[in-house]
């Protein structure tokens, strides 16, 4: 008898645990060439189109030129550039109280995000930073050399390293910082107009890339070497574009001495952000 009611719990149990783990939690709004969804659980990925559900513990992938748009029960967007992974952690909302909890894992390409208009936590998780939105609309993206750049577009984002809990830093509209390795979020800078529209493009369903030899991938900043040959965009502090030949020309190709700064004003260049 005994044995008999400890299955029946042990069912209920996994029941339970088997009906939270298949939770619709969304919807793919958009797709934009190849994307696949693989479910907890499972090893093999599917394509998916619009429209398409997305249940907890999903892992969303992206394909070169492929994007993605994922509307939440909570009315959050997230939207991912090419060549991007993320997996839902968790997306509890209670609509009858209109909370939520949200946490998204970013584990390759870029993750652009919309919060909905509810009370709770949301969250971006990264190897080595979190960033919690406050009724916000902020990028994170994770760089080839492995450094991750957050940009809060609106509202205010708050960033730090797991590694380093202590420190944290609060980016507000336009800032962004970057994070490396096991260190601290560096001190907030403006970004440029110019900057903050390629990394919105970049995660825009509709935007096709364009492919460039040998461009370099990410944010570079004055200090980083530039690549021998590319296609890239300077911006100064004060948000102008430099161009490649530093008269506010736009971007440029070529050779380091056609896309690099001169000498009297490469200390106010910030951010060079690549025409992929």
């Amino acid at each position: 008898m005994k044995k008999g009611v400890i299955l029946q719990l042990l069912l209920i149990i996994i029941m339970a645990s088997l009906s939270y783990a298949a939770e619709q939690v969304g919807n793919l709004a958009t797709v934009t060439g190849k994307v696949q969804v693989t479910h907890e659980g499972e090893k093999t990925a599917i394509a998916v189109q619009g429209g398409s559900r997305v249940y907890f513990k999903d892992r969303i992938t992206t394909a070169a030129s492929s994007n993605a748009k994922i509307l939440f029960k909570d009315d959050s967007v997230l939207s991912l550039s090419q060549k991007a992974e993320i997996v839902i952690n968790q997306a509890i909302f209670d609509p009858a109280e209109k909370t939520r909890s949200s946490v998204f894992g970013l584990v390759k390409g870029s993750l652009r995000s919309i919060v909905g208009k509810h009370t709770g936590a949301f969250e971006v998780h990264t190897e080595n930073t979190v960033s919690s939105a406050r009724g916000t609309h902020f990028i994170v993206q994770i760089l080839e050399n492995g450094q991750v750049l957050i940009v809060c577009l609106e509202g205010n984002v708050v960033v730090h390293n797991p590694f380093n809990p202590s420190q944290t830093g609060t980016l507000t509209a336009n800032q962004f910082t970057t994070v490396t390795g096991t260190l601290p979020p560096t001190l907030p800078s403006q970004m440029s107009p110019p900057a903050l529209q390629q990394l919105i493009m970049e995660t825009t369903a509709a935007y096709q890339p364009k492919e460039r030899v040998n461009a370099p991938q990410g944010p570079i900043y004055f200090s980083d070497p530039i690549p021998s040959r590319g296609v890239y965009q300077f911006h100064n502090k004060a948000g102008f574009n430099t161009g490649g030949n530093n008269n506010g020309a736009g971007s440029s190709t070529g050779t380091p001495t056609e896309g690099t700064p001169s000498s009297n004003n490469s200390t106010n260049v910030i951010l060079v952000i690549p025409t992929r």
